[in-house]
């Protein structure tokens, strides 16, 4: 019996993904799944016999030597020895106690009558009657109470076996995560059969229930179940929900631990208005690096009336310091597969899919990139539209810093040199490369920066790519700029604590003259997202198919006050103002108006209002046009990763499509039971609600329910909606549809801001 005769176990390898493990169901059964959490954490103690060994100084695993201490010890009869008064039995690490025993030498055989109990590495046990080999172990306990130690469970058992190195086997079982002062709990586990695999952490149980608030949930005639923290193959939690466009929608996932460093899940999904689904993934870690692979597969879609598929690989390996080796791959038979299949509103609203394989370095002074890159046109909205052009290779390389060349003289170097693709063809070739020299002078308490470089950027084109009949263009043109600035301090004190404020005038002038560019194509030009620190770029666009013209000051100035002693901002504020001495034209065919006006004014700032709030502040000021063209405004309090409450505001104009949305969303424990979540994602333009999502959650020491309903736009025409619930029992597992999902991305600090 492994309670008293421990062996001495190899430890077993923990695999790469630190996964938790879960109880299993056969079939597509409804299963039950391992939940995040510490059970009793909060309330009372799963194991109450934990304190009994205290009094014991731990034991040496590997005697197998039988010590037994007694107050008296008494020859009842003919080979038996009565044992009476606090009797100790131990054998390695494991304890047994109880008031009285009878040793029977001949049988060897210890017995308790009037209760004993037994603490071991994997199981401690109270029973009423109960038999121990003293050779091998093997040992029969009536009327039980049992506590397992690898993790919190408890349970009772009309009678537990043990065999010597082998499973524990119970009859008429009875299992919650539940604290002991709870009786059988809010909810329960009842088997007729139960076997404990000590050496695999794993128990099996037949003809088993779950119960909760006395109401059958679950009956599989065979069920798994962890005992320990190892990964274990078997059925997870299934995941339930419905939706306008799917039906009822119902997955319930098979993991296979296949080895320390492999895995894969096998997942059925059955949507009541689209068909069968089958999704596979396979992970994988070894010498070569890491990587996954998935499929989805929907055999005759219902309403489109075809196969619907989907693939996904992604490998990563770092093959020396510094390198980085990558490969990306996705692919979908449809556009509207994910507006379709989908359930995230994110991956709904995707654009495009990436596809690429690449190697990098990144070293002290030099980055180096090369890689092959594809897109997969996926938003129905732009059917028709020509997706990007595919980078057939790509090879980059440019200094991270600048690099002494003579006295304070320093250069620094970018180039880029890609071939354009389509459908696999060859649309051109782009060598860009721009050359600088400049002298970095930085004092610590000023810096002035002059730097004159050179840019060339030429093309080798198809003739059906060529643009004005050229197919050979180039542009070449210097690029002249002066950056400097000053940094002030100085101290002050609010309510009697120490701050420092600083002050940080600065003046960039850049000039670039203008070139022609309409012969140039446009393979991969766009405008930026919103950044101050566009202020004190020489280019206006991200691409090198396009170079902004200049001739202009960005006059800006930072200040900040912060806490002396720990460095932390309390309050940061820049605007910058970037005064054009000529006009500038529109490159892009969808920048708004037909050039840039003589001024623009960028601004931001940031309130941290205590540890936990902050207010942040950022808009882009057309002068000309006497309006914002893109502005942001955040306010957002978390004092805890699950308390939030945050409002923002988006607004941009220099595209073609305006945008302009506001987004709310909290979360928050209403009672030390009840919690609420929520969020309302708005669009002024278009005046439609983007997303609504509200739930409420009830936790409680053994159980905890989730309800939430979610409406969003799938496209600009169709709205789906949708009620999810979900029942967890702490420790055993969830019922229903995953939607802590929704909460999670929620959560995400500013992912769920615009």
């Amino acid at each position: 019996m492994p309670a008293m005769v421990t062996k001495k176990r190899k430890g077993r390898r923990r695999g790469p993904f630190d996964w938790r493990t879960f109880l299993l169901a056969a079939g597509m059964l409804p299963t039950v799944a391992l939940a995040s959490g510490d059970p009793g954490a909060a309330c009372g103690p799963v194991n109450v016999l934990e304190d009994l060994r205290k009094p014991y100084p731990p034991g040496d695993p590997g005697d197998p030597r039988l010590h037994i201490d007694a107050a008296q010890a008494s020859v009842a009869a003919q080979g038996v020895s009565l044992l009476q008064g606090g009797v100790v039995a131990r054998r390695g690490s494991t304890l047994l106690l109880a008031p009285e025993l009878r040793y029977d030498r001949g049988r060897e055989v210890l017995a308790g009558e009037s209760g004993l109990t037994v603490l071991s590495d994997a199981l401690d046990l109270q029973a009423r009657i109960g038999r121990v080999a003293t050779v091998g172990g093997e040992g029969r306990f009536e009327d039980a109470r049992f506590y397992l130690r690898k993790r919190p469970g408890r349970g009772v058992a009309s009678t537990i076996r043990t065999e010597q190195d082998g499973p524990s086997r119970m009859r008429e079982v009875r299992f919650t995560t539940c604290p002991a002062d709870q009786g059988d709990g809010d909810w329960f586990l009842r088997a007729q059969d139960v076997r404990l695999d000590f050496d695999r952490g794993q128990g099996t149980a037949r003809n088993a229930q779950v119960v909760f608030k006395g109401v059958p949930l679950i009956y599989t005639p065979w069920m798994a179940f962890p005992i320990s923290n190892e990964r274990m193959s078997g059925f997870l939690a299934p995941r339930l929900g419905s939706s306008n466009d799917r039906g009822l929608d119902v997955s319930t996932p098979f993991y296979w631990n296949i080895a320390p460093e492999r895995d894969a899940t096998l997942t059925p999904r059955l949507m009541s208005k689209r068909g069968l689904q089958l999704q596979s993934e396979y992970r994988y870690l070894g010498d070569y690096g890491r990587g996954l692979l998935y499929n989805e597969y929907l055999a005759n879609d219902r309403v489109l009336g075809e196969d619907r598929t989907l693939w996904l690989y992604r490998h990563q390996v770092n093959p020396a310091p510094n390198w980085e080796a990558k490969v990306d791959y996705s692919s979908v038979s449809d556009l509207e597969y994910f507006e379709d299949l989908s359930t995230t509103l994110r991956r709904a609203s995707s654009r495009y899919l990436p596809r690429q394989a690449l190697l990098a370095y990144g070293g002290p002074q030099w980055d180096f990139l090369v890689r092959a890159q594809d897109f997969q046109l996926i938003d129905p909205r732009r059917r028709g539209e020509s997706e990007p052009y595919q980078r057939l290779p790509q090879v980059l390389a440019r200094t991270r810093n600048p690099n002494p060349v003579l006295g304070p003289v320093a250069y620094d170097f970018n180039a880029e040199a890609v071939r354009f693709g389509r459908d696999g063809n060859r649309q051109g070739e782009r060598w860009d490369g721009e050359f600088g020299l400049g002298i970095p002078w930085d004092r610590g308490s000023y810096f002035a920066n002059p730097r004159l470089a050179w840019r060339q950027t030429q093309y080798n084109l198809i003739e059906t790519a060529a643009v004005a009949g050229e197919e050979k263009p180039t542009r070449t043109l210097p690029i002249a700029s002066f950056d400097t600035g000053l940094r002030f301090e100085r101290d002050l004190a609010l309510a009697g604590r120490p701050l420092l404020q600083t002050l940080e005038p600065r003046i960039f002038y850049l000039y670039i003259p203008e070139r022609h560019q309409a012969d140039l194509p446009i393979f991969d030009t766009r405008l930026p997202e919103f950044d101050f620190l566009r202020l004190f770029d020489t280019n206006r666009y991200v691409g090198a198919d396009r170079q902004s013209s200049a001739n202009q000051v960005t006059t800006a100035l930072t200040s900040a006050v912060r806490d002396e002693r720990t460095g932390a901002p309390k309050v940061e504020g820049t605007v910058g103002r970037i005064t054009r001495f000529t006009p500038t034209p529109t490159l892009l065919p969808d920048e708004a108006g037909a050039e840039i006006g003589d001024s623009s004014t960028l601004g931001e700032a940031v309130a941290h209002l205590g540890p936990d709030a902050r207010a942040r502040f950022q808009i882009e000021w057309d002068e000309s046009e006497q309006k914002a063209i893109q502005q942001v405004a955040e306010l957002r309090y978390q004092p805890e990763p699950r308390k939030l409450v945050g409002l923002a505001y988006r607004l941009r104009r220099d595209l073609g499509e305006p945008l302009e949305q506001v987004d709310v969303l909290a979360s928050w424990p209403l009672t030390r039971e009840w919690s609420a979540v929520g969020r309302w994602n708005y669009s002024l333009r278009d005046d439609q609600d983007l997303e609504s999502l509200v739930g409420v959650e009830y936790r409680s020491c053994c159980w905890a329910a989730q309800l939430a309903a979610r409406r969003y736009v799938r496209n600009l025409d169709e709205i789906d909606q949708g009620v999810y619930l979900q029942l967890e029992l702490t420790g055993l597992g969830r019922l229903g549809d995953g939607i802590q999902s929704f909460l999670n991305r929620v959560m995400v600090d500013d992912e769920a801001m615009p």
